[in-house]
């Protein structure tokens, strides 16, 4: 270990979800941290050297952001109808960003979310003029939706004015698939192979429906297609970042289907993802609620997104809150884990990927609708498969104290 390392011991109550914490989750425990950059330079060689009895490194090296400062950041949400007054901005969603997101549009058949609800009562969805609407009325408050639904084209869109939160078909698949679908496509494919980012080899090649394309290739021409658009709100320094690609088949003609889980990354570090209709994992004393990023969404064809759901990138600059001068050693997050999982005794875990990521938390002080307050902050994330019944874990150590929580990752 460098000279310059900063090793002292310290009492660590390793926080956990294998079962409720007891006086006896108390341990000493040796706490290493040092420069960030003595840690990313240190790392490379503690992981190929690493042994221990409960932990199976399968990763060869530790992905690390490209940047010289870990801190804890905290974002606000700028939310459309704060954006635009609300003429201007009902007039900008229909003639500029819904033509954006999902190609040239039939202003018959725009609704906004009073007008939706209405027509769904009487079951005609089509006989609403919105635009005649605009012309008749001056906005005072922007709707809270805006929404369009073709059926000839088979193109959609949910545009939230009140969150972040926008919903798109640009109807390439809707059209194979003979229906008006934003959620739920999965039920007419068939899985072929799923990618994580930062594990698997991405270089295999599948056809679309112009030209083939490698995995690597589909994610980072999604990457470039989202982060061209958003945010509409001004630059933040926020980029969105794939961390899961599924690739499907559609059942009755065979076509290919790329589908990302798509998260937000600043600074090189990923914000934690929410999957499977997850809306939080609960209360953190020293901020508020634990949430994250969720969003998907499905290329047909190269270089475009198809069909997009969830949240989009609409955030503040960031504004630093901590700066972590020393951060925890990779040999001290290795130690902490596996003192951990000694709580499963008999199993050795695989660890799969070592890298950092922001764990997300609302502002307990923002009384705000819809949560828009946010701090991230950067936690040791390493992921793990229990062999034994391929559960997938995820151990989350904090950067500063050497605390541990362990999750299992809800598939």
């Amino acid at each position: 270990m460098e000279s310059n390392s900063t090793a002292f011991l310290i009492k660590i109550k390793l926080r956990q979800s294998l079962g409720r914490p007891s006086r006896s989750d108390f341990v000493q425990s040796e706490i290493i941290k040092n420069d960030f950059n003595e840690v990313r330079k240190e790392a490379q060689e503690i992981i190929k050297t690493a042994k221990y009895d409960n932990l199976d490194i399968k990763c060869d090296s530790v992905i690390f952001p490209e940047t010289d400062k870990i801190a804890t950041w905290w974002i606000d949400t700028i939310y459309l109808n704060e954006w635009k007054k609300p003429d201007e901005l009902v007039n900008y969603i229909i003639d500029d960003i819904t033509p954006e997101l999902i190609g040239e549009i039939d202003k018959q058949y725009i609704y906004d979310g009073e007008e939706l609800r209405k027509y769904e009562k009487e079951k005609d969805w089509y006989n609403a003029n919105y635009e005649n609407k605009i012309s008749k009325t001056k906005y005072t408050e922007a709707p809270e939706l805006i929404y369009y639904r073709d059926p000839k084209t088979k193109r959609k869109s949910e545009i939230f004015t009140d969150t972040n939160i926008m919903n798109y078909a640009a109807g390439a698949i809707n059209k194979i698939l003979g229906g008006n679908y934003l959620f739920g496509l999965q039920e007419d494919m068939e899985l072929i192979k799923r990618y994580r980012i930062g594990m698997d080899d991405l270089s295999d090649k599948y056809k679309l429906l112009d030209k083939e394309v490698t995995v690597a290739e589909a994610v980072e021409s999604a990457e470039n297609y989202i982060n061209s658009i958003f945010p509409y709100t001004g630059e933040n320094g926020i980029k969105t970042k794939v961390y899961d690609v599924y690739v499907y088949k559609i059942k009755n003609s065979g076509e290919t289907v790329f589908k990302f889980n798509r998260t937000e990354n600043y600074k090189g570090i990923d914000v934690q993802e929410l999957i499977n209709g997850q809306i939080s994992f609960g209360e953190e004393e020293n901020y508020g609620e634990e949430t994250g990023i969720m969003s998907e969404c499905f290329m047909i064809e190269s270089g475009k997104i198809d069909v997009y759901y969830g949240e989009y990138n609409s955030y503040t600059v960031p504004k630093e809150i901590t700066n972590y001068e020393t951060i925890l050693s990779l040999e001290s997050v290795l130690n902490n884990v596996s003192k951990e999982l000694s709580k499963l005794p008999g199993v050795n875990f695989e660890v799969n990927q070592i890298k950092m990521e922001y764990r997300m938390f609302n502002d307990k002080e923002d009384k705000s609708k819809n949560d828009r307050a946010k701090y991230i902050v950067p936690f040791w994330k390493v992921d793990l498969l229990n062999p034994i019944n391929n559960d997938a874990y995820v151990a989350l150590v904090n950067v500063e104290s050497g605390d541990v929580l362990v999750r299992r990752v809800q598939e």
